[in-house]
């Protein structure tokens, strides 16, 4: 697992660790060195800029990105209760937890070349606090 200089892990890779018929996807969050979640919106511009395609968000299954994130029912049932209406941000704002994530997927047109490059990717954002 990549880290910063201070032992903070660099990213949380969701799912089993041994990625055992885990298939080619990897569903990721980013960390500064502070600990601090790097919104996944951030690090998609920055992939961008280098050529990576990944994808960010929130994805098909709402539930599993409430678990990855540690979001309780409570929090859910707070936010839901006291917002008629309201969008991205401002559920992150009232919750102060972070949404979404990163997702890497690998297929047959991927080559090594591509996972060196997001590799080096990470590896760059290492000690940096973005």
């Amino acid at each position: 697992m990549l880290k910063h200089g201070n032992g903070q892990h660099q990213l949380e890779i969701f799912g089993d660790p041994l990625r055992k018929e885990t298939g080619g996807t990897m569903i990721m969050c980013f960390f500064n060195p502070d600990g601090q979640k790097i919104p996944f919106e951030f690090i998609e511009s920055l992939a961008n800029k280098r050529g990576i395609s990944l994808r960010s968000g929130c994805f098909c299954n709402p539930g599993l990105d409430e678990i990855n994130n540690c979001l309780t029912t409570d929090e859910l049932s707070g936010y839901f209760s006291t917002h008629e209406s309201g969008d991205y941000k401002d559920m992150i704002n009232f919750l102060n937890k972070m949404r979404g994530a990163t997702r890497v997927s690998v297929g047959i047109p991927t080559v090594k070349r591509d996972l060196d490059q997001f590799i080096q990717f990470v590896s760059e954002l290492s000690d940096q606090q973005v």
